[in-house]
């Protein structure tokens, strides 16, 4: 006998799995018992109206009709969402990150769930599960449940998921043929069609994503000489003509890098504002001062719920991970990092090739920032910043150093920066690249110390 594809029939899991195999199986029992049930079982309204299909339901246009998904616009926490898929083959509801922030539900109201699969690849881990009320139709006839959400990152074009169970729980019954979903509400039938803009606007967002990603067959075939050609640079500071100056006189000390294009007088200039400045350059990790902790901290603001992960070693070449060492041992030498023993967290290193062909440390924060919230704090828009050049003489761009180290984490965080490597584990005293919104961070410090 030959087995087939796996195939997901049904997407079940976390807070609507039973707690324990001794719930599973008063679970089983329920359903198996053959007995009449005399009373509306707990959490189900009786349906008091007949609900039925006719000619008056019958859409004015029925080509592939029955290919489209259900998308339906519910009330949830007095908040109207669009893009609700009415999903019957789905065992759990699923509620996106994106629009669990806009109910505006505090983050301590999430309790722990379960991971599941079946949503993406492999399983995944809800930032927790929430009980919302969710509400069909108008004033004069509607219908109001509480709906157990898991709070999830979808990557679908989909703000909503309501699944089967709970859409028992409204009496609600769908038609694939007509896309309409009917229920028994406060004054008689609640019927409601389709979305159809909506549903085009989830596929076009549904098919960009392997449309981007599909392989170029015809580049593959295309003969090396008709390849396309770049888009022409309009600034590179890689090709820019540059010239390495000195800071001090004996010509044995760090050294400013300056374009060659400057005439004289000007260069001159700059040679002399550099060298009277030198003092508020950082040339190593070890000269930040950094920023006092009632100025500015880091804060991750770690969903409370969410279970601590730690990776298992990530192995790297050879010269990756002497570069590793390398910079761990300058970093801890600098007071940057700080040795930690068992750690909640835990991510690897990764090596980032830069400009110039030179590489820099990173860490992988990828599991701890999908618990952190994004900071809205606004970043500068690069129209603006360029109308701001209009009538100036001259402009200059400054390459700082590569590094937020100036600006400290929040205390009760540094240990959820944990990383691992060759030399130790180490957590981050300063704000390091990689963590979620440490640009907002930054920017609200220039905006602060700029505005004062």
């Amino acid at each position: 006998m030959t087995l087939g594809p796996h195939v997901v029939a049904c997407i079940l899991g976390v807070s609507q799995v039973p707690a324990s195999g001794r719930h599973a199986k008063q679970l089983f029992c329920r359903v198996n018992a053959a007995r009449p049930q005399p009373e509306t079982p707990r959490g189900h309204a009786r349906c008091e109206v007949a609900i039925t299909f006719g000619s008056r339901d019958h859409p004015e246009s029925v080509a592939a009709t029955y290919e489209l998904p259900m998308l339906c616009t519910p009330t949830i926490s007095n908040l109207t969402i669009t893009k609700t898929l009415i999903n019957g083959g789905a065992g759990l509801n699923v509620l996106s990150v994106q629009t669990f922030e806009m109910l505006l539900v505090p983050y301590d109201q999430l309790l722990p769930t379960r991971p599941f699969s079946g949503e993406t690849k492999g399983s995944a881990t809800p930032l927790g599960h929430v009980r919302l009320p969710v509400a069909f139709g108008k004033r004069d006839n509607y219908r109001i449940e509480l709906i157990n959400f898991n709070v999830f990152r979808i990557g679908l074009p989909y703000n909503v998921i309501l699944a089967s169970p709970d859409l028992a729980k409204f009496m609600a019954v769908t038609h694939p043929g007509y896309n309409i979903i009917k229920m028994s509400g406060s004054s008689g039938v609640i019927t409601m069609a389709g979305d159809k803009e909506d549903v085009f606007q989830a596929l076009k967002l549904a098919h960009r994503a392997p449309t981007a990603s599909r392989p170029d067959i015809e580049g593959t075939l295309r003969a090396p000489e008709a390849a396309p050609a770049r888009k022409k640079q309009l600034f590179s500071q890689d090709r820019t003509e540059t010239k390495r100056v000195p800071v001090d006189d004996d010509n044995l000390g760090p050294a400013f890098t300056i374009g060659t294009g400057l005439p004289s007088n000007q260069e001159q200039a700059l040679f002399r504002f550099l060298r009277a400045n030198k003092g508020v350059f950082a040339w190593k990790v070890s000269d930040l001062v950094g920023d006092p902790r009632e100025v500015i901290e880091h804060h991750l603001a770690v969903c409370p719920n969410t279970r601590p992960v730690k990776h298992k070693v990530r192995h790297q070449a050879q010269e990756k991970q002497a570069f590793i060492v390398k910079e761990v041992r300058e970093l801890h030498e600098a007071g940057v990092i700080w040795e930690v023993q068992h750690p909640g967290w835990l991510a690897n290193p990764i090596v980032v090739p830069k400009k110039g062909g030179r590489e820099c440390m990173c860490v992988d924060f990828m599991s701890l920032n999908k618990a952190c919230p994004q900071d809205p704090f606004s970043l500068p828009r690069i129209d603006q910043i360029v109308d701001y050049t209009v009538e100036c003489d001259l402009m200059c761009f400054l390459d700082s150093f590569s590094g937020y180290h100036q600006i400290k984490m929040a205390a009760e965080d540094v240990e959820k920066t944990t990383f691992i490597s060759l030399c130790g584990v180490y957590y981050y005293t300063w704000m390091p690249f990689g963590l979620r919104s440490v640009g907002a961070t930054f920017q609200r410090i220039i905006t602060t110390t700029g505005c004062c």
